[in-house]
């Protein structure tokens, strides 16, 4: 009996949040800890509204340095403001970055992850009454709290597609960690343009020559670094870290297929 009421609790919620879906619209502040070789953290900023979402990375504060090692750029800890556009009329994931120096959006079907929602599983973050579900994307598997009085479909990062917004999140490896810190609602108006992924950029490429070409800039990074020291000093082994735990997409669809 416990379940049924939970269950219709649930779903009175999910309508009445839905029947209000076209009115919401704000800004969350994220707190992100990453593990990822070289512990970092930032505050990272979503907009969104009932149809897009964009997550403003922040910058990362190292509390390491690093000596002999340089991390693949795929964890994103470069400090060039980095923002990922949700759009889900067109069902694409756009991510702004820059590539030698150039500005450049990269293209992608929006992921889809398979959640599994536990209803038996609540938490309350900043007010509001949220649910845990668990889903596997690139080879990491997230637990993540949403809300579904907040019908988006949008959190941090590429991680959405529930019926709620994402609030919390971490991974099975415990190498990544988001926590909402504070929601703001908005009119439409005051954030229509930071939705906007700048889609009349000539460079537009997709998601597997963005990480060639990004792999070969940090080739070329340690190079320069590597000319820029005395000859004596040089390190005999400073590489790329290749370890696919050091990324947070650790596999990619084409590589199983």
């Amino acid at each position: 009996m416990k379940n049924f009421y939970t269950l219709f609790l649930y779903l009175f919620l999910t309508h009445l949040a839905y029947c209000q879906n076209d009115s919401i619209v704000g800004v969350v502040k994220y707190n992100l800890k990453l593990k990822l070789g070289l512990p970092s953290q930032n505050q990272s900023i979503l907009y969104f509204n009932s149809k897009n979402s964009a997550f403003v990375q922040g910058k990362y504060n190292l509390t390491e340095k690093p000596e002999k090692l340089v991390n693949h750029s795929s964890s994103d800890k470069r400090n060039d403001q980095i923002i990922y556009f949700v759009d889900t009329f067109e069902n694409k994931l756009y991510k702004k970055d820059k590539i030698n120096k150039e500005n450049i959006l990269v293209e992608e079907k929006l992921p889809k992850i398979d959640w599994k929602i536990n209803l038996n599983k609540k938490d309350t973050i900043l007010g509001k009454l949220c649910y845990k579900a668990i889903g596997d994307f690139r080879g990491r598997t997230y637990s993540v709290w949403y809300a579904p009085n907040l019908p988006v479909k949008f959190g941090p990062w590429k991680i959405q597609g529930l019926p709620g917004l994402i609030l919390k999140l971490n991974d099975n490896f415990k190498q990544i960690d988001f926590d909402a810190v504070s929601i703001e609602f908005k009119k439409i108006k005051d954030i229509s343009q930071s939705l906007e992924a700048p889609k009349t950029t000539n460079n537009i490429i997709n998601l597997k020559e963005y990480l060639q070409l990004s792999r070969q800039e940090d080739l070329e990074e340690i190079k320069r670094i590597m000319a820029m020291m005395p000859k004596d000093s040089k390190p005999s082994n400073m590489k790329l870290n290749e370890d696919r735990k050091s990324r947070m997409e650790m596999i990619y669809e084409w590589e199983q297929e």
